[in-house]
């Protein structure tokens, strides 16, 4: 093994697994919900999962393609490295490229990282995707009568949000746009738009990296809208579900009504605060040697059985007193009433959790037993293993929603970078 792979923080091989569920799971895209339980006495929650492990039939493996997606984050870079055969999905490789510590600027730091993945992973005939996390981009839901020309539909776009667009820098933006579904209303054709906004000086750092690292990148595609497809793709009968993926430093909160996003909103709390609250205050429960007062006359198995329920009971009061946990269940309670007030229609169903931060054994139990609605959790799978390892993939939520992504969807490169990026191949 070089130096690049011992200084990645996880890189692993696929494995192949053998369990006809799980087969129907791929070949199927969406899997229904079932239980997932967990090792440090976590109640079983409902999962949606879907497994990206199984290696594809050897007439699709010849002709599938080879896919490079990379979810830019604050400090790394996740990658999967993927067969794809129409909408099948065969995952081979993944794992996470850490920014240098020793670089403090930011941009020459992702520059870096990028450079090195480039130089382990990609090779000629690599389709090269890319999801990203910013807080500057403008997210809009629309309906539009529908034209024939798509150009009178541009135009119609940008005089509707000629207002909200003066915002950005000099009015210097770029936007993509997708026809989530077309209806009739009171004899006129309509369609649903998801659309989104970026300034220009954003999408242009990234470019500068592509085109000075010669990286054949096809899609840019923000963060959000590679959950929604992530979602559509793994989750059974879409509904009115808030989406919410914890990541290390930051969470992202969406509101998707048939597989559409309604509503997202950014909060600077992560995983990270709960971990530094942990370690500030100690642990969540007792240490082992702690001595509890036993009954008398009790079996072994009942001094067992008291001794646990006391320490769940225990680490649950822990968890009640965690101003971090309490300050993250208010934000999304504030979400959720901002969701439900402002339109008497826009109902939750479900709460569905994923990203990296589904990891601590502290939220799931305390988001559920707090909600007053059904939690699940969506993780794609790359392995065959079972139990709480698995939840160690929802933090590559994101980077599987980019390898979904279609021509007619989200795609924030300019039109002058993709006729490059043709024409060098």
């Amino acid at each position: 093994m070089n130096d690049d792979r011992k200084n990645s923080e996880m890189s692993h091989s696929k494995e192949k697994g053998k369990n006809k569920l799980e087969q129907a799971f791929f070949e199927g895209g969406k899997a229904p919900a079932s239980d997932t339980g967990s090792d440090f006495g976590m109640p079983k929650i409902k999962s949606f999962t879907t497994a990206f492990y199984r290696p594809l039939p050897l007439l699709k493996k010849l002709n599938a393609h080879r896919l490079l997606s990379l979810d830019i984050d604050v400090d790394k870079v996740r990658y999967l490295i993927v067969k794809k055969y129409g909408k099948e999905l065969s995952v081979e490789e993944w794992g996470i490229q850490k920014f240098p510590q020793e670089i403090t600027q930011l941009f020459r730091a992702l520059q870096i990282t990028l450079e090195n993945l480039k130089r382990r992973f990609y090779k000629p005939g690599t389709e090269v995707r890319v999801t990203f996390f910013s807080t500057d981009l403008l997210f809009k839901n629309d309906v539009f009568p529908v034209m024939k020309k798509k150009k009178e539909l541009e135009q119609a776009i940008l005089y509707r949000y000629r207002e909200d667009l003066k915002h950005f820098k000099d009015n210097d933006y770029y936007w993509s746009y997708y026809v989530v579904d077309e209806f009739e209303d009171q004899g006129l054709k309509k369609q649903r738009l998801q659309i989104v906004f970026s300034p220009s000086e954003t999408i242009n750092r990234y470019l500068y990296i592509f085109h000075h690292l010669k990286i054949p990148v096809s899609y840019l595609i923000p963060r959000p809208m590679s959950l929604v497809l992530a979602y559509n793709y793994m989750v059974e009968s879409p509904k009115a579900d808030l989406l919410i993926n914890i990541s290390y430093d930051f969470t992202q909160i969406c509101y998707l009504k048939s597989g559409q996003l309604i509503y997202l909103r950014n909060l600077g709390l992560g995983s990270r605060n709960l971990e530094v609250t942990i370690k500030e205050n100690g642990p969540l429960v007792p240490d082992s040697g702690e001595k509890l007062e036993e009954e008398p006359g009790k079996t072994e198995a009942q001094e067992s059985l008291l001794r646990k329920r006391l320490m769940e009971k225990l680490k649950d009061l822990k968890v009640k007193q965690n101003p971090v946990l309490h300050t993250f269940f208010s934000e999304i309670l504030r979400s959720i009433a901002f969701i439900q007030g402002g339109n008497r229609q826009n109902f939750i169903d479900r709460v569905i959790l994923t990203g990296y931060g589904i990891q601590k054994e502290s939220l799931i139990p305390y988001l559920k037993s707090r909600l007053s609605f059904p939690i699940f959790v969506m993780v794609p799978r790359f392995s065959s293993e079972n139990g709480d390892s698995i939840l160690r993939y929802g933090e590559f939520t994101a980077a599987v929603g980019a390898l979904l992504a279609e021509k007619d969807g989200i795609n924030l490169l300019p039109q002058s970078f993709l006729e490059k990026i043709n024409l060098a191949k």
